[in-house]
């Protein structure tokens, strides 16, 4: 049976194997990372229902359908991730944003919104990239593809790093080798676009004034929603076949832990690249190495949340 995986897997591990592992390996994870990860699912089913209908108001409902509930009862309201605070950036983005407008760089192909795709990594097929393309679009007479990002802050030093990202190589490579909504497109990609949108706790103080808009925090609130649209990023030929062998060569080092490492009995044993890169400071499971990273400690403070790349591709 092929092994399946997908960029967040490949990033993770990595970034530290014990990041991956724990959460890719053994299907851990904290309320923070599930926070993360349903307001930007929440986020970029709004974006394709927008895409597809173009009313805002259905797109809405697609983004309260899946983070509403979820949302209201696990994360503080206080925080930036909080479901209201959320929704009223995606509908100020989506306000601004009309089926039509300029403000969209290019245009969507409507076949390929939210598509998912699958890619051999190998000859044999014994490793399968799977994923979503966020959608595929006409720009100059040209394909492109493009990568919705919602983020804690945009600024030039997070817009960089799009220059070489992973994520976006991978939906050329599928593009033009692999199967993109069950059907072999062979299909050049002349460039990548970025839809980054802000998640960041938009100011409501009812009492301070703003200094920008002249009033109070609470009335200009929605006007303090950031986004920005960037691109064509391009990406060569050479880049792309470096890219894949290392996708590969990182999927056959990640089965190997998952096979030698099959239960969380073996956490004391897993590398920790994080303690020497940095990486540990932003990571959810910093307590858990903290503390020394006892299993029986973990099973009780993390939560399971199965990661399986096909279902998350929708194949």
């Amino acid at each position: 049976m092929p092994f399946y995986i997908d960029n967040s897997m490949i990033s993770s591990f990595l970034t530290c194997t014990m990041k991956g592992w724990t959460r890719y390996g053994l299907g851990l994870t904290t309320r923070d990372e599930r926070a993360e990860l349903l307001s930007g699912q929440a986020g970029h089913a709004a974006l394709a229902a927008f895409h597809h209908s173009g009313n805002r108001e259905d797109a809405l409902k697609v983004f309260d359908v899946i983070y509403k509930l979820w949302g209201s009862q696990n994360v503080d309201p206080n925080d930036r991730l909080a479901w209201h605070n959320c929704r009223t950036v995606v509908e100020v983005f989506l306000s601004n944003h009309p089926t039509g407008s300029p403000m969209w760089q290019y245009v969507p192909d409507p076949q390929f919104i939210e598509v998912p795709f699958e890619v051999p990594l190998d000859d044999h097929g014994d490793f399968i990239l799977m994923g979503r393309i966020d959608l595929i679009a006409k720009y100059n007479q040209h394909y492109v593809v493009n990568e919705n990002k919602y983020t804690g802050r945009i600024d030039e030093t997070w817009k960089r790093k799009f220059r070489l990202d992973s994520q976006l190589s991978s939906y050329f490579y599928a593009c033009k080798y692999g199967l993109v909504g069950g059907q072999q497109l062979s299909l050049p990609i002349m460039g990548g676009f970025i839809t980054a949108i802000q998640l960041s706790k938009l100011p409501s103080d009812p009492v301070r004034k703003c200094r920008e808009h002249g009033v109070k925090y609470v009335e200009c609130s929605p006007r303090h929603v950031k986004w920005e649209i960037f691109g064509p990023l391009p990406r060569e030929e050479a880049l792309l076949q470096g890219w894949r062998a290392d996708a590969l060569a990182t999927a056959r080092r990640m089965k190997a832990v998952w096979e030698a490492a099959p239960s969380v009995e073996y956490a004391p044993t897993i590398s920790q690249e994080g303690l020497f890169t940095g990486a540990c400071r932003w990571c959810e499971l910093q307590e858990t190495c903290i503390t020394g990273r006892d299993p029986r400690r973990m099973l009780a403070s993390l939560i399971y949340k199965k990661w399986d790349p096909r279902e998350r591709a929708g194949v």
